[in-house]
């Protein structure tokens, strides 16, 4: 097959499977809609039905309601001792998204979504009252069920969101402007999505679980 022909068929076949996810994902937001009989709010198990790590992002900004909403759900997770050992920065200037994208090992869609939180531990809050195992592992787990949490409202508000762990922490510490105890942990560009990707497949139940 000439070069050109062959392009131009992985050009068709990804705007082909473009196609089909925003189509999936509409008949999936309007059965749940349909659902709702004029309830504004998703049902829980929709909301994780039809999550999706998306890596694109639409221009268009995020309205200050629904961000809101997003950081007082964020705010009512559980954390050990209820001592909330995390902070979260809000980054929305186009140069801060940007120099948080390049922190990112490049990964441009930062960029382009409107805001992004960024989840950052202080062990400190916790090792008075639980010592090195809450400065290792209870403030990381703080922290990572928050960002669940901003995950899953923005979902509800059929919003996108990607979950970002791979950065260079002194790169991101210097666009959020903290010291170096202040530690990052998770990235999570918030916007309207501009692709509608498919479920992925996920392991079974039985290949999951562990009876014991």
């Amino acid at each position: 097959m000439p070069e050109r022909e062959f392009h131009m068929l992985a050009g068709a076949k990804q705007s082909a499977r473009r196609i089909l996810g925003r189509l999936r994902y509409r008949y999936a937001s309007r059965t749940v809609r349909q659902k709702q009989k004029g309830d504004p709010n998703m049902d829980f198990f929709d909301v994780v039905k039809l999550r999706r790590s998306v890596r694109a992002f639409a221009g268009r900004g995020l309205e200050e309601d629904k961000l809101r909403i997003i950081l007082e759900s964020t705010n009512r997770a559980p954390s050990a001792g209820n001592s909330q050992a995390y902070e979260i920065y809000v980054v929305r200037r186009p140069a801060d998204r940007k120099a948080l994208a390049k922190a990112a090992l490049g990964q441009d869609y930062v960029a382009e979504a409107p805001v992004s939180l960024v989840f950052c531990v202080q062990p400190g809050r916790l090792s008075a009252r639980y010592g090195e195992r809450g400065r290792r592992l209870y403030a990381l787990q703080d922290a990572t069920i928050a960002c669940t949490f901003a995950m899953l409202a923005a979902t509800a508000l059929e919003l996108a969101t990607v979950w970002i762990g791979a950065f260079r922490d002194d790169e991101v510490q210097r666009v959020i402007g903290v010291p170096q105890d202040v530690v990052p942990v998770a990235i999570l560009p918030i916007g309207y999505q501009g692709e509608f990707p498919a479920a992925t497949p996920r392991r079974v139940i039985a290949d999951l679980v562990h009876e014991i």
